[in-house]
């Protein structure tokens, strides 16, 4: 048995957002350290080949997630398209 957390994505999303896009989530059963390390290397890419990149960075920075890779973007990157 491993020593690793998975966990699925945070539940972040208002009941009224469409959520489905989080289900095709390249991350989606991945350990969740991983993008929310200081090594995100790995993290990114994830993201690369992700078919709901898009969806995931426009939703991090619709909520200004601070932290964690989303959408293939560090938190700076993101911050920076706001």
């Amino acid at each position: 048995m491993s020593d690793v957390t998975v966990v699925d994505l945070p539940v972040l999303i208002s009941p009224d957002e469409d959520s489905s896009w989080r289900l095709h989530a390249a991350c989606r059963n991945r350990a969740v350290e991983e993008f929310f390390s200081s090594n995100w290397k790995s993290a990114i890419k994830v993201c690369e080949v992700c078919v709901v990149r898009a969806q995931c960075l426009d939703f991090a920075v619709r909520n200004e997630i601070p932290n964690g890779i989303w959408g293939g973007k560090t938190p700076q990157a993101r911050k920076d398209i706001l």
